[in-house]
């Protein structure tokens, strides 16, 4: 700037990174040296990550692909699995549960938009979830048992794997702490006065728990599980479902990789439909081997048929889009005979 330059006599607005030269003039004065001042705008510092939790009614769409893709595909699937867990067997221990999806919500930019979070992002030491009381309870009235079925494999936790955490009653709603999210079965009670003598007994029966690894073996018939179970009192923590249809596929896998060079090997069930993934990497490990499967054209019921997959056969390409293949699949495609 001059002595001819424009005065300023106000503020000046600064908005972006911006240097301001000035000069004072004063009649009968020498004019000043020119000032020049820098001033640097900075934009702040990123948005930190926000999250929040999300509930709502859990239904096969929204089931999480690990799920589909595994004997919890259903909601009517994991309904059960989380009923054993919680030991409600009852028509009325039933209308007292309810089945939920809980979802981790994540914000990269202060909560104007929300993403599911992922295995990539969900916090390796799980997370606190406080869930809101089912309609017609309250945290002062009842007591509150939950189930959570891990639904995407992350952190070593499995797909399909459940765990029992403990509840605390809060004045927003049931606290407890899951290492996964979706699906949750809440159940509850509503709580009784116990008499003086039952709370005698509560106390001589009280004791720290000792939990250790129970395992109830599967069969191709019934299913099993492995349990963290208390050896003093029984109490259950961990359920990790072991299911019969796991036992089937694992035994026919287990027979391609172990037959003879050329052999046919021989399948029977009355009770499943399908194979497993697992059946069909067998297969195309040992492209030698045809395999033979004789089941019922329904499930329990109907009449038996058999259907051959030739050896040589591109297994992995008889799969659905969630990796599995089913018997009546087969017998369209190679065709089926009647067993007498």
């Amino acid at each position: 700037p001059s002595a001819s330059s424009t005065a300023y006599s106000g503020a000046i607005t600064v908005g972006e990174t911006t240097t301001i030269k000035a000069i004072a003039v004063k009649e009968g004065m020498t004019d000043s040296s020119v000032a020049s001042t820098t001033y640097t705008i900075s934009e702040g510092p990123e948005p930190s990550e926000e999250t929040k939790v999300e509930v709502e009614d859990l239904s096969d769409d929204s089931i999480s692909d690990d799920l589909k893709n595994s004997d919890f595909n259903t909601v009517s699937k994991i309904e059960d699995a989380l009923e054993t867990v919680l030991s409600i067997t009852t028509e009325e221990e039933k209308e007292r549960s309810k089945l939920v999806d809980v979802k981790l919500m994540v914000s990269t930019d202060g909560g104007s938009t929300w993403t599911t979070a992922t295995a990539e992002n969900f916090p390796a030491e799980g997370i606190d979830v406080v869930l809101p009381y089912p309609d017609g309870t309250n945290g002062d009235e009842y007591s509150f048992s939950v189930a959570h079925m891990i639904g995407t494999s992350a952190n070593g936790k499995t797909a399909g794997e459940i765990e029992k955490p403990g509840t605390t009653n809060t004045s927003s709603g049931i606290s407890t702490h899951f290492n996964g999210l979706s699906p949750v079965m809440i159940t509850w009670t509503k709580n009784s006065s116990p008499s003086k003598k039952d709370d005698s007994k509560s106390k001589e029966k009280a004791h720290t728990h000792h939990y250790v690894w129970e395992t109830i073996e599967a069969t191709e018939d019934s299913d099993g599980e492995l349990r963290y179970k208390c050896d003093i009192c029984g109490d259950i923590q961990t359920r990790v479902p072991i299911t019969a249809y796991y036992v089937f596929n694992k035994n026919t896998t287990d027979k391609i990789r172990k037959a003879g060079q050329g052999a046919t090997v021989k399948i029977e069930t009355s009770r499943f439909i399908s194979f497993h993934k697992m059946v069909m990497d067998a297969l195309a490990e040992r492209p030698d081997v045809t395999l033979e499967i004789s089941f019922l054209d329904g499930e329990y019921k109907g009449d038996r048929v058999i259907v051959t997959i030739p050896a040589g056969t591109d297994a992995l390409s008889l799969l659905d889009e969630n990796g599995f293949v089913g018997f009546l699949y087969l017998a369209s495609k190679y065709g089926y005979t009647l067993e007498n």
